[in-house]
């Protein structure tokens, strides 16, 4: 452990010999206070811009709006001179309802909070993004704001808002992501509207989750938690610094090491310039599901964070935004971009049939491709495409179309075949639970799919995990997991008699074991075809 916090040390002080700009972290993670962690889950904290306050989002709080059943309302506390806390107190309505609020960051010196919030839209889940200004010590009742094609399907829902607040990062499962809740970008523009969403690139975003942005006070950097990388555990934060103006070219993430990423899950980092340290979120050994944490952290001799007043930003005046879509709309309406390609059969390598489903915000659209390929034109937009074929597993993919250029992609289809392995790559759990991350529905659709469309084909699910830890405990979790995918299946209306399943454990790798990269790829869910 400690030559891993050592080489992580060394690491962050060769990164900043080219990047000056990042916080230094200089001692391991510990406990904000006793008097604001509890029982319940602790997220998502928020600093004023003085530090006197903090605002955090707390779970399952039997004083929360809607009681035990409430899955976040807004708490704060007050910081004394010495230091220390005081008692957390909830923020009360208009602000917090019965359904899920957070706050994502602060205008205006702190007079204007600015919110995510979950609701219930003909019963069915639903989200969005208000403002609440604070008049004479009361908040007023939050009003929508518009973002141009705002739409996320994840459970989870979190953001930032830059120092000047022309700038928004969501962290968001939808159209276009690279793999599950994906980090987006908006911009306010002249007219005091926000442009639509865009995906911050390959870069920043895995196949994995990337969670929990956090805009640093240079508006250069950003921190954002991710489990996509190979990290010390489950969650871990990371950083990264801009190349541009353009929020989508960006230096590769570092992982700010061992210090403040443990075994347990790590997000919610944040901090401010004049400050000597941060503030995260973790489940090592914390007190509930998750509790407040801080580090403490030094910046580079040449580190300067100047924010002007945003006290005329036009957020705060709230202006109608009827025309940005419109606006939107009109701007890409010319720029077309060829894309084309083949539909390969990944074990003999000839080219097949099938169709191609692209999806964005602007398009719904079908294409065939033969044994000459497909070819289509595609607007500038984040795509999520579905290829299907005649005896073939649907294949799921997500992309980012840029203006003139032309795409060729071959796209590989596993063929339905009667021995044949196909592993799920996008079936993930929670480290330790039965308990599946948001996004995993991915590949089970495809299965659930396939199992619909093939009512003669028969499946074996087997779940294996890397060595570590005790052997049995082990094989019992993936057993476990392979009985929790089946009831997926099961559920969605697949016979269960079509659906065996077996946990191996870490009895049949696929890799050593010696490295976490290689356990990572021994850590799988896969289905044989039994009968077809």
């Amino acid at each position: 452990m400690i030559c891993r916090i050592i080489l992580s040390m060394i690491i962050l002080s060769l990164s900043l010999v080219s990047w000056s700009q990042v916080v230094v972290i200089e001692s391991v993670q510990q406990s904000l206070d006793t008097a604001l962690n509890s029982k319940y889950f602790e997220g998502n904290p928020i600093l004023s811009p003085d530090g006197s306050r903090i605002y955090f989002t707390r779970s399952g709080h039997p004083e929360n709006i809607g009681g035990r059943s409430d899955m976040g309302d807004v708490w704060f506390a007050a910081r004394f001179e010495n230091g220390s806390w005081g008692p957390a107190q909830n923020l009360g309505g208009p602000v917090n309802t019965e359904d899920k609020n957070a706050v994502i960051g602060l205008l205006d010196q702190g007079r204007a909070m600015l919110l995510t919030y979950q609701y219930t839209n003909e019963g069915k889940p639903d989200k969005g993004f208000s403002i609440s200004v604070k008049d004479r010590q009361v908040w007023s009742k939050p009003r929508n704001i518009d973002i141009p094609y705002f739409k996320s399907h994840s459970e989870f829902q979190s953001a930032a808002i830059s120092p000047d607040g022309n700038v928004m990062i969501f962290s968001l499962m939808t159209f276009g992501t690279y793999g599950v809740e994906d980090l987006y970008f908006t911009k306010l523009k002249a007219d005091g509207s926000w442009s639509d969403l865009r995906n911050l690139g390959p870069t920043i975003n895995s196949r994995y989750q990337e969670m929990t942005p956090f805009i640093g006070p240079d508006s250069e950097t950003i921190y954002f938690a991710s489990n996509g990388y190979q990290g010390e555990g489950s969650l871990d934060i990371y950083w990264s610094k801009r190349l541009d103006d353009s929020w989508r070219n960006w230096t590769t993430p570092i992982n700010l090491g061992p210090l403040i990423n443990s075994v347990g899950s790590e997000s919610g980092f944040k901090f401010l310039p004049d400050m000597d340290w941060a503030v995260l979120v973790s489940t090592q050994n914390s007190d509930g599901y998750g509790d407040l944490k801080k580090v403490n952290i030094s910046f580079p001799k040449d580190f300067v964070a100047e924010v002007d007043s945003v006290a005329d930003h036009p957020l705060l005046s709230l202006p109608e935004p009827a025309d940005s879509v419109l606006a939107s709309v009109i701007e890409i309406e010319e720029v077309l971009n060829n894309f084309s390609g083949k539909l390969i059969d990944i074990k003999t390598r000839k080219v097949i049939e099938g169709e191609l489903l692209l999806l964005s915000e602007f398009d719904s659209l079908t294409t065939n491709s033969t044994e000459l390929g497909y070819a289509v034109n595609l607007r500038e937009a984040d795509y999520q495409l579905v290829v299907t074929a005649i005896d073939y597993l649907e294949y799921d993919t997500a992309f980012t179309i840029t203006p003139g250029s032309n795409y060729t992609t071959d796209f590989s289809l596993q063929p339905l075949e009667v021995g044949n392995t196909i592993t799920m790559d996008h079936v993930l759990f929670e480290r330790g639970t039965t308990n599946l991350i948001s996004g995993s529905e991915q590949d089970l659709e495809a299965v659930y799919h396939m199992l619909r469309d093939n009512p003669s084909v028969e499946i074996e699910v087997a779940g294996h995990t890397d060595n570590q830890g005790n052997f049995k405990m082990n094989v019992k979790l993936s057993q476990e997991r392979v009985d929790k995918v089946v009831e997926y299946l099961v559920t969605k209306g697949i016979n269960k008699r079509r659906i065996s399943g077996k946990g191996w454990g870490p009895m049949k790798p696929i890799a050593t074991n010696n490295t976490e990269e290689s356990r990572r790829l021994n850590r799988r869910v896969e289905f044989t075809i039994v009968k077809k």
